[in-house]
């Protein structure tokens, strides 16, 4: 009779606190955290709304492919994105998870854009970009954003590179090497 009650228990911890003792507010989304640049797959995807993709149109990297775009097409055609929305704490703003497909794609790494799209008439700004393998989501800190922390695997080691939000955009605050 004790083990039962001892059983129903724990069931009932279990239950309201989740295997690892969390609170509600991490069990609130099943948002993707985890972005490979091997299989490009966005779990929820979203439009990438036209301001956004002119932002990404100035971007460096991506006007730097501009020949291998579709002549008649308006560049940057849609195809070389794929987007995912986060939560963000930040009312009245979204931000946008961009992965680089097609000819943005390297040899086995993505770039990665983090880009803030409010409802106000502030335009998009670009807070994140970064090359890595596999772009992982972290919970959120003070800032209201999450921590970024972006993978990048070479022969010799796996870099594990930290981004948190701070002074209107995302720095690297440790690269560690497994």
């Amino acid at each position: 009779m004790m083990m039962k009650i001892l059983s129903f228990c724990f069931l009932v911890a279990v239950l309201a606190f989740g295997p690892r003792g969390l609170s509600a507010e991490d069990h609130k989304s099943h948002e993707q955290t985890v972005f490979n640049a091997q299989d490009l797959r966005v779990e929820r995807p979203v439009d990438i709304p036209q301001p956004i993709l002119s932002v990404l149109a100035n971007d460096e990297y991506v006007s730097s492919m501009k020949e291998d775009a579709p002549g008649n097409a308006s560049f940057p055609p849609r195809d070389w994105f794929a987007a995912s929305l986060l939560v963000t704490r930040k009312s009245g703003s979204r931000l946008y998870l961009i992965l680089g497909k097609g000819p943005l794609v390297g040899a086995h790494v993505t770039t990665f854009w983090l880009v803030e799209f409010g409802v106000d008439a502030k335009p998009p700004t670009v807070l994140l970009r970064v090359a890595a393998d596999q772009l992982i989501v972290g919970k959120h800190d003070a800032s209201s954003y999450p921590k970024v922390t972006a993978v990048v695997v070479t022969q010799q080691a796996v870099t594990d590179t930290t981004y948190r939000f701070s002074s209107g955009k995302y720095l690297s605050v440790r690269p560690t090497n497994r």
